[in-house]
């Protein structure tokens, strides 16, 4: 299987909590199981490129998004003990210029980075040639990759085959933005839903502490 991770968060180069840890591990297991894998994140102001050893890919697009075109250069390198390559979407308005992983108190930049960085990962795909039958998102910043590929999926035959899992890790933080809650938008469109745990699971499915989402989890 070809196994593609879209990420906030890979340890060792960019983490901001557990997520971090999880994609700094999981696809590297995976891989040791004989599948195919691959890791998507943004090249956030934080990460040296020189001290990770990235290289700098010929891949160059733009993500046009709410009347702006965003260019993006794709960087590469690898998950340390092991064969997974890490692509790093590059924009220096969105990611270049913050020294954290998200920015806290400006949530309208958080938005507009992470849904431009969703909307990249269509286009990497398609230029690194990297068909996936399994795209894993997690938490709301990804989420709306589930979203988008279960929209073009049925006219877009390069992704027709292609499925989506969501990972709940955080369910508190939910992408709110207007009238849109970004992580119910992808657990609602995605075609299957895991957690961290299986009390997690269990608990998030309670009022108690499903942060006002447990009837959609329920569901």
């Amino acid at each position: 299987m070809k196994i593609v991770f879209c990420s906030a968060e890979v340890a060792p180069f960019s983490q901001a909590g557990g997520l971090g840890d999880v994609i700094g591990s999981l696809p590297r297991a995976i891989a040791e199981l004989g599948e195919s894998c691959a890791i998507l994140t943004p090249l956030y102001g934080l990460i040296d490129p020189v001290e990770r050893k990235l290289e700098k890919t010929d891949i160059a697009f733009d993500v046009h998004f709410l009347g702006k075109n965003y260019p993006i250069v794709i960087w590469k390198g690898m998950l340390p003990r092991s064969e997974v390559p890490v692509y790093f979407v590059d924009n220096h308005e969105l990611f270049g210029s913050r020294k954290q992983v998200y920015p806290y108190g400006q949530p309208e930049w958080e938005l507009e980075g992470f849904l431009i960085f969703s909307q990249a990962t269509f286009e990497l795909l398609r230029r690194i040639n990297y068909r996936p039958d399994v795209i894993h998102t997690h938490d709301w910043h990804t989420a709306s990759v589930a979203t988008t590929l279960s929209d073009i999926r049925p006219y877009d035959q390069y992704f027709s085959r292609t499925q989506s899992v969501l990972t709940i890790h955080n369910l508190h933080y939910q992408g709110v933005y207007g009238d849109t809650n970004w992580l119910k938008e992808g657990i609602l469109k995605a075609d299957a839903i895991t957690t961290v745990s299986p009390t997690y699971a269990q608990e998030i499915q309670s009022p108690e502490f499903g942060s006002g989402m447990d009837p959609v989890i329920r569901q």
